[in-house]
């Protein structure tokens, strides 16, 4: 699959964030809404942010797909995982 691209768009409110957001692939995209909770707001750096994604659209290899995402990121730092296609 190559190279994966996590687009996050939102507002950030004291300790939660809501928007909306797009994972990009070579063979398709997944987009739908994120929300979460920011931690560590006021302490030292860095930031966590533990967000749920709700996949509404998908293109290409994702199509039909649907569900959710838990995504947890330190701010600052690179997001690791796997996208795997049944």
């Amino acid at each position: 699959m190559g190279s994966v691209t996590l687009q996050l768009s939102g507002c950030v409110e004291p300790t939660t964030y809501t928007g909306t957001f797009s994972i990009t692939t070579s063979v398709g995209t997944l987009s739908g809404d994120v929300a979460g909770t920011i931690l560590n707001v006021l302490g030292p750096p860095p930031m966590e942010f533990e967000l749920g994604l709700s996949v509404l659209s998908g293109t290409g290899a994702f199509a039909d797909a649907s569900g959710t995402l838990d995504v947890n990121i330190l701010a600052g730092s690179s997001v690791t995982g796997t996208v795997t296609v049944p």
